[in-house]
């Protein structure tokens, strides 16, 4: 096995590797799933934050897989997944489009690094992520 050096690693912040996008903000409870599609990635820890298969609307384009979401709030706050489908969001969950060429690897790394600092510094319902990416970042 290959031993990786942490020497060189700085600190950086989400908006430096991502472009923040609000999500779909869509309600889970108003969608049709008679001919599912797209999924559906709402506040949730299990199956990669995907809480549903939906129907594909007419007039909102599902996200492109291999972007990031992550969920800003709750009792699931921090949970960080790469998408593997095209996908809709619920509220209170962010996708992190990436600035630059990522392998999986690389984002799926960058996904468990969000989701332990959300662990450490956030806390559901008192101080969320939320709060930080809407005052510090998406200005």
């Amino acid at each position: 096995m290959k031993q990786i050096s942490n020497d060189k690693w700085t600190l950086f912040h989400i908006y430096d590797l991502f472009n923040i996008d609000s999500g779909s903000k869509l309600d889970k409870v108003k969608m049709k799933t008679d001919n599912p599609t797209i999924n559906f990635v709402g506040r949730s820890s299990a199956n990669n934050g995907v809480t549903d298969v939906v129907n594909k609307l007419d007039d909102v384009e599902p996200y492109e897989a291999g972007n990031l979401t992550l969920a800003l709030g709750g009792a699931y706050l921090g949970s960080c997944f790469v998408q593997k489908s095209k996908f809709y969001t619920s509220q209170n969950v962010v996708v992190l489009i990436p600035k630059i060429e990522m392998s999986l690897f690389v984002k799926q790394f960058i996904a468990t690094a969000i989701f332990r600092e959300s662990q450490n510094n956030y806390c559901a319902f008192i101080k969320e992520l939320k709060i930080y990416l809407l005052t510090k970042i998406c200005r």
